[in-house]
C-alpha cells in the first residue's frame, strides 16, 4: 500500500487517526476543549500541506509530528516586549523583539 495514496481519502484518514491525535492532545494539554481544537488544527494543517507529504514515513507519524509542533507552538510564550530605550538587551537590535528569557516590560 502506497502511503501517499492514504491521503486521497481524507475522510478516512480523519476517522482513523482522530482518536489517537485527540488522546495525545488531551494528555499533553489536560483540557478537552483545547485537545479538540488542537486535533482539528492538526488535521486542517495536514489537509493544507497534503501536497508536501513525501511518504517517507507513515501518515500517523506525520500527523503526530504536526500535533507535537502545534503543542509546542501553544506552550511557547509569544509576548512581544521592549525596554525603555526600545533596544533589545538580548540581541542588541533596535526593533520590537520577542524575548521570554528576560524580564522586561511587555508591550
Amino acid at each position: 500500500m502506497a502511503r501517499t495514496s492514504e491521503l486521497t481519502n481524507f475522510d478516512a484518514v480523519v476517522a482513523e487517526y482522530w482518536p489517537r491525535i485527540y488522546r495525545f492532545a488531551l494528555v499533553s494539554l489536560r483540557e478537552k476543549g483545547a485537545a479538540e481544537s488542537l486535533a482539528q488544527d492538526c488535521f486542517l494543517r495536514a489537509w493544507k500541506y497534503r501536497d508536501q507529504f513525501r511518504g517517507d514515513a507513515a501518515v500517523s507519524t506525520w500527523l503526530m509530528q504536526i500535533a507535537v509542533n502545534l503543542i509546542r507552538d501553544r506552550r511557547m510564550p509569544q509576548r512581544v516586549c521592549r525596554n525603555a530605550s526600545g533596544r533589545c538587551f538580548f540581541c542588541a537590535s533596535w526593533k520590537i523583539w520577542i524575548c521570554w528569557r528576560l524580564r522586561a516590560p511587555w508591550v
